[in-house]
C-alpha cells in the first residue's frame, strides 16, 4: 500500500507557512505528519500531492509526487490531519472495501485503487462520492485549520511523541542539573554544557541528534529541540516549545514552534508564535502574545480577519523573513514570506510577503535582491536553493 499525503482547498488558512510548505511538512510536537505516518503506518512508499509549485519543490528535494497514471492501492491522508498515536486503529482494516472518510465538510482520509488525484485539491465529499467509494463519517479525527491550532496542540503531541520513543542516557557535563531524567530522550552526539538545567518535571524533553545546549541555559519540558540545533548561553526555553533542525536559539522562548533553519540567537521574547524556515530575529526582537485587556486575539490575513479564539498568540512568520534589532511585534502579527521588518515602534499586524519597512509603512522588497539574500542564507548551511524553490518564491505576490 502506498501513502499519499494530499493538500485540500483549505490549506491557504495555514498562512503564511502554507505559501511555501505542504501542510504535512509542518512541525508539531517532535515531528511532522509525514514522519509519524511513515513510522506508524504499514505503507511501502510515501507520495505527495498538492499545488503544482509545491509539488515541484518537493520533487526538487527528492520526494515522490503522486503520478497521474498510477492506479495502485493507495491510502490518502489529508496533510492537515491532526495526528494521534491511535490513528491506525481508527482507519478501516486493509481487508475492507475501498472507502473515503469525512467529517462532513472535508476529506480526512481515503483508501482506493482508483485514481483520485484530480479530486485532491478540491477534496469535497461530493467529489469523492462520485468515485463510488463507501463514505464513512467521523467526528473522532480533526483537521488543523490555522497555525495557532498547532501551537495549542503542541503539548499533547510532545507527550504522544515521547510515548513512542525510549528514554536514553543523556551525556551531561559536570555542573549540569537534570530534573526527572527518566523523561528526557536524547539522540546521539548531544552536548550539554556546565550550568545547564534540563527540567522534565512538567513534561518530556526530546533532543535530536547533535544538539548543543550551551552553558547556563534552562530548558523546561515538554519541549523538543531538533537535530544540529544550538541553544545559546543563558537561554530560557519554556514548556510547549518545539525547535526544528539547524536552529540557533537564545533569549526567552515560550509555547512556540520554529520549523527549522531559523535563528533567534539573542535576547528578546518569542511567545506563542510559529516561525517558518530561514527566519532571523535580530537582537531584542520581542513578540507580544497577550493583549492588555486579556481578550481573544484577532488575526488579519490578506483575505480578511479571523478571531483566533485564544488569549495567547504572538506572531506567525513566513520563510525567509527577517526582523531587525529591537523590533516590536504586536499580538497576532502575521508576516508573509521574504519580508524585512525594522525600525522603531510597532509595525502593522499584517505584513505582506516581500515587504520592506516598519511602523512608518512598507514598500515592496526588490525580488531579485530578496532571492539573492535567501540564496546566501541557505548556502551558509551548505544548501543550494533549487530552481523550483526560486520559482515558488517568485510566484508569491506582494499584497501591500
Amino acid at each position: 500500500m502506498i501513502l499519499c499525503l494530499f493538500e485540500d482547498q483549505h490549506v491557504k488558512n495555514l498562512y503564511p507557512l502554507a505559501l511555501t510548505h505542504h501542510p504535512a511538512m509542518l512541525l508539531v510536537g517532535a515531528g511532522a505528519l509525514h514522519q509519524r505516518a511513515q513510522s506508524l503506518l504499514a505503507v511501502s512508499a510515501v507520495t505527495w500531492a498538492g499545488r503544482p509549485l509545491i509539488e515541484k519543490v518537493l520533487q526538487s528535494r527528492g520526494h515522490t509526487v503522486q503520478q497521474p497514471t498510477a492506479a495502485t492501492d493507495t491510502l490518502y491522508l489529508n496533510g492537515r490531519l491532526r495526528w494521534r498515536n491511535d490513528l491506525p486503529t481508527l482507519l478501516p482494516t486493509a481487508g475492507e472495501s475501498e472507502w473515503v472518510m469525512t467529517d462532513g465538510t472535508a476529506i480526512l482520509a481515503a483508501r482506493t485503487s482508483r485514481l483520485a488525484s484530480e479530486t485532491l485539491l478540491g477534496s469535497t465529499p461530493e467529489q469523492w462520492q462520485g468515485l463510488g467509494l463507501a463514505v464513512l463519517q467521523t467526528d473522532e479525527l480533526k483537521l488543523y485549520n490555522y497555525l495557532w491550532e498547532l501551537l495549542q496542540e503542541n503539548e499533547r503531541m510532545l507527550a504522544e511523541d515521547a510515548a513512542r520513543l525510549s528514554p536514553t542516557e543523556l551525556p551531561t557535563a559536570s555542573g549540569a542539573y537534570v530534573v526527572n531524567p527518566g523523561d528526557i530522550i536524547a539522540g546521539t552526539g548531544c552536548s550539554i554544557k556546565p550550568g545547564v538545567v534540563l527540567d522534565a518535571s512538567r513534561g518530556p524533553i526530546i533532543l535530536g541528534n547533535n544538539v548543543e545546549v550551551m552553558a547556563n541555559a534552562v530548558v523546561v519540558g515538554p519541549c523538543f529541540i531538533g537535530d544540529h540545533s544550538t541553544i545559546k548561553i543563558g537561554a530560557k526555553i519554556y514548556e510547549k516549545t518545539s525547535i526544528g533542525a539547524w536552529c540557533k536559539v537564545g533569549g526567552e522562548v515560550e509555547g512556540s514552534i520554529i520549523l527549522g533553519f531559523s535563528n533567534k540567537q539573542h535576547d528578546g521574547f518569542l511567545g506563542h508564535s510559529y516561525l517558518g524556515q530561514w527566519v532571523n530575529l535580530g537582537a531584542d526582537t520581542n513578540t507580544s502574545d497577550l493583549k492588555n485587556n486579556y481578550g481573544q486575539v484577532r488575526v488579519t490575513f490578506p483575505w480578511g480577519q479571523v478571531n483566533s479564539g485564544t488569549m495567547f498568540l504572538g506572531s506567525l512568520i513566513g520563510d525567509h523573513s527577517k526582523a531587525g534589532i529591537n523590533t516590536m511585534l504586536n499580538t497576532g502579527t502575521v508576516i508573509g514570506v521574504g519580508a524585512n521588518v525594522f525600525g522603531g515602534g510597532f509595525p502593522s499586524k499584517s505584513i505582506p510577503s516581500f515587504a520592506w519597512g516598519g511602523s512608518e509603512g512598507f514598500v515592496e522588497y526588490r525580488r531579485d535582491k530578496a532571492i539573492q539574500t535567501a540564496r546566501t542564507v541557505m548556502l551558509r548551511r551548505k544548501i543550494t536553493m533549487t530552481d523550483a524553490e526560486e520559482a515558488l518564491l517568485r510566484s508569491i505576490g506582494y499584497h501591500g
